[in-house]
């Protein structure tokens, strides 16, 4: 801390003082005091899914991202997290759709076969010791 006094002390004695110049650079990266404080984050949400965002404000004065998707549908999302959390699942949702192959479900298909042909004589036995005890009891019940 004691090093970074030190390196600001001297900052201010070499360089010459320009009125605004302290806070010229902060007011130039919040950027207009209508955007959104989160509004670079949800740009790169965008370009990482894949969807066009613009931001608006509502007839009540708050800000919103709108995103348009490709199917044309758009969403509108106050804040980063809840726009990260949506996109997910979307992308989550749609994600694999296109590797199923007929080439794919044939495989499934015989997987299934298999399993069923190696476990049917497993559960034969029990299915056919359960009919027994209800017949048995059936008989006894007469």
């Amino acid at each position: 801390m004691k090093k970074l006094f030190e390196n600001w002390r001297k900052n201010l004695n070499e360089a010459a003082f320009e009125p605004g110049r302290a806070t010229g650079d902060i007011e130039a990266s919040m950027g207009s005091p209508d955007a959104m404080p989160e509004e670079d984050a949800m740009r790169e949400l965008a370009d990482k899914f894949g969807v066009e965002v613009m931001f608006a404000k509502t007839t009540d004065g708050n800000n919103v991202a709108v995103v348009t998707f490709e199917n044309g549908e758009q969403m509108a999302y106050i804040d980063e997290e809840e726009m990260y959390q949506d996109l997910a699942k979307r992308h989550e949702l749609s994600e694999g759709i296109e590797n199923i192959t007929p080439e794919n479900v044939q495989i499934a298909a015989d997987a299934i076969r298999q399993v069923v042909a190696n476990l049917a004589p497993a559960a034969i036995l029990p299915a056919l010791m359960l009919i027994y005890k209800e017949y048995k009891g059936k008989k006894k019940g007469e």
